[in-house]
């Protein structure tokens, strides 16, 4: 909280997606891909039953980290629809 976006993005990389809210500022999406474990010989992982575990962090206007939110989905980042 309080961090500037300049920072946030070099502690946390760059964001899966990023979503420009005039009104608000920007919100900027990072999230990991949890895949369902098979039993195989191999011990592969497939994207069988799975889901997307998003963090949502919200920059207003000056460029300041607001608040976080944490989120799971099965939707992908493309399919997000974040308000």
């Amino acid at each position: 909280m309080g961090e500037t976006k300049k920072n946030l993005i070099k502690s946390w990389a760059t964001p899966i997606r990023s979503i420009d809210n005039a009104e608000q500022g920007e919100i900027l999406i990072y999230g990991e891909q949890v895949y369902a474990n098979v039993n195989n010989e191999e011990g592969a992982r497939i994207a069988g039953p799975n889901h997307w575990d998003y963090t949502y962090i919200y920059v207003n206007q000056g460029r300041e980290n607001l608040f976080v939110k944490k989120d799971k989905q099965q939707h992908t980042p493309q399919e997000l629809v974040v308000k």
